[in-house]
């Protein structure tokens, strides 16, 4: 709902002098005019409707119970609004504290959870600690155990290379002259490549050479043609100077 008072700006307990002037000021505001903006005409209908309604006693009496119940509504809506935001706010107030005693009983639970893995994980490291000193000692007595038998191992090897080392010299020897047949055979394949080579490197000059000759060749035939070509040439300049200097001598000997 519009307020008529608030617009002329002036007061609900305005006499009707002040309401008139409040009026004259704004029409002369708004008159077309004076006033340049498209909604000139609906600002002056707004302003005479104004004029009939609060110059106009009954008209008055209406509009001023209807202003007072629209404010009372508007009042018990803004009431209403307010106890709803309280309830809201209430609620939320005991939503929130619901979730940090969650949050609490969660973080609770977390650091129970986290006492009985660290509790846990020192029995695993004292447990760990107990298979590694067993281990450890299962190693040392293997490390003993083998300790002798290397020796063992050892002395008989020793016994068994003295026999060997004459065996052992052949094989060296045997090796020594495989390692010479490989690399003799090496050699003559080296030998081989670097022949093959050449015979390579011989044809392709033999080729270059080859082509050489050819393009000569193709330059000599295009130069001899091209001589032949000028000869023809010279030959026909020559007949036409013999025919046109005949002509002449005949043209003469009519004359």
């Amino acid at each position: 709902m519009k307020n008529y008072y608030s617009y002329l700006n002036i007061s609900e307990l305005s006499s009707t002098d002040e309401i008139k002037i409040a009026y004259r000021r704004l029409a002369q505001k708004f008159h077309p005019d004076r006033y340049t903006g498209d909604d000139a005409e609906e600002k002056m209908k707004f302003l005479n409707e104004i004029k009939s309604v609060l110059l106009n006693q009954l008209k008055k009496n209406e509009y001023d119970d209807q202003l007072k119940s629209f404010r009372s509504f508007q009042e018990k809506r803004e009431r209403e609004a307010k106890q709803r935001e309280e309830r809201e706010a209430k609620q939320r107030e005991e939503r929130e504290a619901k979730q940090r005693e969650e949050r609490e009983a969660k973080q609770r639970e977390e650091r129970e959870a986290k006492q009985r893995e660290e509790r846990e994980a020192k029995q695993r490291e004292k447990r760990e600690a107990k298979q590694r000193e067993k281990i450890k000692n299962i190693r040392n007595n293997k490390y003993l155990i083998l300790t002798g038998v290397l020796c063992t191992v050892i002395l008989l090897s020793n016994i068994f290379l003295k026999k060997d080392d004459s065996r052992q010299k052949n094989i060296a020897q045997e090796r020594i002259q495989a390692q010479e047949r490989i690399q003799a055979q090496e050699k003559t394949q080296a030998q081989e490549r670097i022949q093959a080579q050449e015979r390579i490197q011989a044809q392709e000059r033999i080729q270059a050479q080859e082509k050489t000759q050819a393009q000569e060749r193709i330059q000599a035939q295009e130069k001899t043609q091209a001589r032949e070509k000028t000869q023809a040439r010279e030959k026909t300049q020559a007949q036409e100077k013999v025919k046109n200097s005949s002509m002449s001598l005949d043209f003469t000997d009519l004359n």
